[in-house]
């Protein structure tokens, strides 16, 4: 169904439009594992990972993509698919359900984003407010 979307995303795009992947929670595992292993013809020009725990997964090796022999001396970072240009990884440390990326994969931007709310309330919050939008915006703007 995910890779539907994207595909008619795809299809409907005018030519030289980005292809731009926003994945909440269990949806940036889903999103990551497609783009890393299932689907690694999609060339996403953008793919923003929100309070997911992409890394956690590829810690636990979970992944069809995961090499177990990373991290190594020689490899100490999971790479990021070449399929996908640009990453932004958008966590609050108190949503317990996401997670921190740079200290796992290569070519990944984490953006700590404090939604300012409670444990429980977090998980949901960022697409509830403004400020979230325009910071990410603002994050956006300053990828190369």
């Amino acid at each position: 169904r995910i890779l539907a979307e994207i595909d008619q995303a795809i299809g409907e795009g005018p030519p030289g439009e980005p292809l731009v992947i926003v994945a909440h929670s269990l949806g940036g595992v889903i999103c990551f594992d497609l783009l890393s292993y299932f689907r690694t013809d999609i060339d996403v020009d953008l793919f923003i990972s929100v309070g997911s725990q992409v890394s956690h997964f590829e810690e636990m090796k979970r992944f069809k993509a995961s090499n177990p022999a990373i991290p190594s001396p020689l490899q100490k970072l999971a790479p990021t698919p070449p399929n996908i240009k640009h990453w932004i990884n958008v966590f609050d440390e108190v949503d317990i359900f996401s997670y921190a990326c740079e200290k796992v994969f290569d070519r990944v931007v984490d953006f700590g984003y404090d939604t300012e709310t409670y444990t429980i309330k977090a998980h949901g919050a960022y697409f509830e407010q403004d400020r979230f939008y325009s910071r990410l915006r603002a994050r956006i703007d300053q990828l190369p």
